[in-house]
């Protein structure tokens, strides 16, 4: 895949590249993330029902929180 078909992005401040018109649930399957999470774009929390209906842009900015279990 050539430079120019990829956009960069930043998940959880590390810089990311992803395919032009990927979507959050299409980044989120190449960084790994392991559910469940929670994710902001950009600072706003996005419903997990957005994830495959959000297309990314270049330079934005992903946050993947994950659930930690402790008692």
């Amino acid at each position: 895949m050539s430079k120019s078909n990829q956009i960069q992005i930043a998940i959880n401040a590390t810089p990311f590249q992803v395919a032009k018109e990927s979507t959050v649930e299409q980044a989120l399957t190449e960084f790994k993330a392991k559910p469940p999470y929670a994710v902001l774009l950009n600072g706003q929390f996005l419903s997990n029902s957005l994830y495959s209906k959000t297309y990314l842009v270049n330079g934005d900015q992903l946050e993947v929180i994950s659930a930690i279990q402790g008692g």
